[in-house]
């Protein structure tokens, strides 16, 4: 509804601690996102959204960046189609207590976030995980970086890069090489404390590592598990009472 205060956000954490996503040693956090072309496209059932977004979130996994969640337009087909071009909006039955509209920009930008990855265990950080962000929060991101360019790069990955299927932990090792090293995630604390401190990454000396990392096409990826995806798999068991997201693990949520 575009009712949260951004500025008392920003009072609070005047480091820039103001997301889901925010932690002390990374409080803007390194995200991977979908381009907006890909977001606005006419996905051709939730299905084909739904593994589009799961390989993001596996890719952000491997590369220690934040998944920007995508929103569909509300008036994809099978969200509801032309009839959601005026109001009521009107979902389908099996969407009706899952959607949340959002419209920054207007009604005719309506798009409708989906609450399977709205829930706390799918947005906040542990160890092993680098969080969510939701549209609204990206929004607000590419606000606050918008006249800090310098010191908050964006960086769009080469389309021709995406042209096959890759292996989760491939393509991230090779986005990585190429982007400036791993996202913030992966030099969280307790990897060291965890895993040791093997387990922590060489900051590479390569060209600067962009703020928001963007993803022009829907990946394709094999079903082959990466490591970081393993611990999130390994460790969710344990969080899954407090802080779990059943949308990844393909459980219910409901």
């Amino acid at each position: 509804m575009n009712g949260w205060n951004w500025e008392l956000s920003h009072l609070l954490h005047p480091r820039g601690g103001v997301f889901f996503a925010s932690t002390e040693h990374a409080p803007i956090p390194d995200v991977l996102v979908y381009a907006p072309d890909v977001e606005n496209r006419e996905w051709a059932s939730h299905a084909e959204w739904d593994a589009a977004t799961k390989a993001l979130t596996r890719l952000a996994m491997e590369m220690g960046r934040t998944v920007v969640y995508p929103a569909p337009r509300c008036n994809v087909s099978w969200l509801g189609g032309v009839r959601n071009n005026h109001l009521p909006l009107d979902y389908p039955i099996q969407y009706r207590y899952q959607v949340i509209p959002y419209a920054p920009k207007g009604f005719n930008d309506s798009r409708c976030m989906l609450g399977g990855y709205l829930m706390q265990g799918c947005i906040a950080v542990r160890w092993y995980f680098s969080g969510g962000m939701f549209p609204p929060e990206f929004d607000h991101l590419m606000a606050y970086i918008r006249d800090k360019a310098a010191e908050h790069p964006v960086a769009t990955v080469a389309a021709e890069q995406l042209a096959r299927s890759w292996d989760s932990e491939e393509l991230a090792k090779a986005l990585m090489a190429q982007h400036g090293g791993p996202g913030a995630g992966l030099f969280h604390p307790k990897i060291a404390e965890k895993l040791g401190a093997a387990a922590v990454p060489a900051i590479p000396a390569t060209a600067q590592k962009p703020r928001v990392l963007i993803v022009p096409s829907m990946l394709q990826l094999t079903d082959k598990v990466g490591p970081r995806e393993q611990l999130y798999q390994k460790h969710e068991i344990d969080d899954f009472n407090i802080m779990s997201c059943p949308w990844i693990q393909n459980k219910p949520f409901m």
